[in-house]
């Protein structure tokens, strides 16, 4: 069976993405367990700057770059969550199906990066493939980060929201869907009340049926949150209809 080429854009695309994620889950272990008599970060002498990303409960992007910091567009923010996402770099075809929804299958980033290499500067955004050319470190990996090193206080303290809420891109919402299904999965696994009382008291938790139905079934019986998370936990539940998962 032959794919069209935008399906095999796609596919490259996600992949990209996985690997992405392999390596960084391995340089992550690499940096908790070095190597006897190693130290540093071989391979970085060739970078030309570090760049600081902040998307977390925010529109778009804060981005820092030496001395300077600025807001992206919401567009740009876009585009730099998902280079950020893929070091290894993406064609322009597989950078336009991770950042335009379906029905903009046909549109194009080319004019929107060669703007944003106007504002980033040539020695930080490359092209062929398109990639972020410098050290690049952002919040939301920053709580991932601690996410895998077992800190959940840690990451919830970093967590600001979701990724670039308002953001249709399909890879921003899968990087955006991933780290929402991390965290709280790592809230329900650790089945502590103080950890599940910080998600739901926030906008992006203040919904979440099974967090309140997990509160109650923890909390003490003389707790004065108890009556509250069963009257949170019914009314939500008439809601949605056992609709979350």
């Amino acid at each position: 069976m032959l794919l069209a080429p935008q399906t095999i854009a796609m596919v490259r695309a996600a992949a990209r993405m996985a690997e992405a994620e392999l390596a960084r889950d391995a340089a992550e272990a690499a940096a908790r367990y070095p190597e006897p008599g190693r130290t540093g970060s071989p391979g970085r002498e060739h970078l030309l700057a570090e760049i600081a990303i902040h998307g977390l409960g925010r529109s778009e992007c804060v981005v820092s770059i030496g001395a300077r910091t600025f807001r992206l567009s919401p567009r740009h923010s876009e585009i730099a969550v998902i280079l950020a996402a893929c070091p290894g770099g993406l064609t322009g075809d597989e950078l336009a199906y991770m950042l335009y929804p379906a029905d903009g299958a046909s549109c194009t980033p080319r004019a929107e990066l060669v703007r944003m290499r106007a504002l980033l500067g040539e020695r930080v955004l490359a092209s062929r493939p398109y990639r972020l050319s410098c050290d690049v470190k952002s919040d939301w990996t920053a709580v991932r980060a601690q996410l895998a090193a077992g800190d959940l206080a840690e990451a919830l303290r970093l967590y600001r929201g979701p990724l670039l809420p308002r953001s249709e891109s399909p890879g921003v919402r899968e990087l955006r869907a991933d780290l929402d299904r991390a965290l709280r999965a790592a809230i329900l696994a650790e089945n502590r009340p103080e950890f599940m009382v910080s998600w739901t008291r926030t906008r992006w938790g203040a919904d979440d049926l099974v967090m309140w139905q997990r509160l109650y079934a923890v909390l003490p019986a003389g707790s004065p949150l108890r009556p509250l998370a069963a009257a949170t936990a019914a009314k939500l539940d008439a809601e949605f209809g056992g609709t979350q998962a």
